[in-house]
């Protein structure tokens, strides 16, 4: 397997989002104290966006769902 520490996030994303219809992705990186660098990056259309965004934020909320089979662990 490919040591994805040297693939940059640009790439990353670009490639994830060619293998799913609609996709969000946020990610954050503490660069010092006070500073924070953020990456946010979506796409298709966008009541699909905003759908995932709301079952990402009732699973966070809950603690995810009881009938999740396609774990990743």
């Amino acid at each position: 397997m490919m040591d994805l520490r040297f693939v940059s996030t640009e790439d990353m994303i670009k490639e994830l989002q060619s293998r799913f219809d609609e996709t969000v992705f946020m990610g954050a990186a503490r660069i010092a104290q006070k500073n924070e660098d953020m990456t946010m990056a979506f796409s298709g259309p966008y009541h699909a966006c905003l759908g995932l965004v709301e079952i990402a934020r009732t699973a966070m909320k809950t603690g995810g769902f009881d009938d999740d089979d396609d774990r990743i662990a």
